[in-house]
């Protein structure tokens, strides 16, 4: 979507589709240290933060 929307920064952060599902794949395994993509990365290291975030919205904990 980021290469279809010309949205350049976006597209090079996330790579290449073979990468950047390469990086799910690690990312569900916990792999954090072998993401290649700097969108994995930056996701990995912001992951704590948002996982402190969530509970504070009102839809979030209405979902759980």
């Amino acid at each position: 979507m980021a290469k279809a929307a010309e949205a350049k920064n976006i597209a090079s952060d996330l790579g290449e589709a073979d990468v950047f599902f390469a990086d799910i794949a690690r990312a569900k395994l916990g792999d954090w240290e072998a993401l290649q993509t700097v969108g994995a990365r930056e996701w990995a290291r912001l992951k704590p933060l948002n996982e402190n975030l969530l509970p504070m919205l009102p839809y979030y904990a209405d979902s759980t």
